[in-house]
């Protein structure tokens, strides 16, 4: 366990999410992600145009939208620049040119 990767990223990312839904509340989701659709709800028109992300190459939907449609985008995970996270902010930071 000692000799593990470690990163409290997702633990500091998920706080920063949190104080983002205290401050402003609880929004619905975007519009297209925001529910699993069902077949009645498909046949009128909900999750259209909706990407899945594990459909899309590299498993990322560029220009998709999760945030609440009332929320600007902003970026909770901040990877610091050693061990392992490093290919983690490399990563990011390809994904987010992406769009």
């Amino acid at each position: 366990m000692a000799c593990a990767a470690k990163s409290n990223a997702v633990y500091v990312a998920f706080g920063a999410a949190m104080e983002d839904a205290r401050r402003h509340g609880h929004p619905r989701g975007a519009a297209p992600a925001a529910q699993r659709a069902t077949a009645l709800m498909k046949g009128l028109g909900y999750g259209a145009g909706y990407r899945y992300a594990h459909d899309e190459p590299d498993a990322y939907a560029a220009g998709e939208r999760y945030f609440p449609d009332a929320w600007s985008p902003r970026a909770t995970t901040r990877p610091v620049e050693r061990g392992l996270e490093t290919a983690s902010a490399e990563a990011l930071a390809r994904l987010r040119s992406a769009k």
